[in-house]
């Protein structure tokens, strides 16, 4: 069973009452804080691309079903049905959500500011470490030529 939220008992955040049914309000963390960004970007353009089909199919002569709500959803989208010209009920959104979630997804993800400040951060990251191999290789030329200089000196005073 779910647990109630308490919004008058305590403002305290490790607040529980004595039955265990109620959890203050500043006790619980939202539920989204836990979902990725990325899985909240591919659930936008889920409903993005749900809202365009089903406004397409009812403006071209699809029509809604008026029954119970476990007969009128898609178990696989949870989107309602549409009745089609010949009277067939039918997932308009299923289709389309398989062919175009990539796209839509990829599309958002390059215009949300926060991806893009991670992509130039990634690509400054990248410049870094292939400078710093670069004069790693550099300290490594320098220490053996610096090694080779000291055996060659004490070769000459030996000889």
């Amino acid at each position: 069973p779910k647990k109630k939220i308490s919004k008058t008992k305590s403002l305290r955040s490790d607040h529980v009452d004595d039955d265990d049914d109620d959890i203050s309000v500043y006790g619980r963390v939202e539920a989204s804080a836990f979902v990725s960004r990325d899985v909240r970007m591919e659930r936008a353009a889920r409903r993005a691309i749900a809202a365009k089909v089903l406004t397409e199919k009812l403006l071209a002569g699809y029509s809604t079903i008026e029954a119970e709500e476990e007969t009128c959803s898609c178990k696989k989208c949870g989107n309602q049905f549409l009745l089609n010209e010949a009277g067939t009920k039918e997932c308009v959104v299923c289709p389309v959500i398989k062919s175009d979630l990539t796209r839509v997804t990829k599309r958002m993800v390059l215009e949300d500011p926060q991806h893009q400040v991670k992509r130039s951060l990634e690509a400054e990251l990248r410049s870094l470490r292939k400078r710093a191999i670069v004069k790693e290789r550099i300290a490594k030329d320098y220490v053996e030529a610096e090694g080779a200089a000291l055996r060659n000196k004490r070769e000459a005073e030996q000889a």
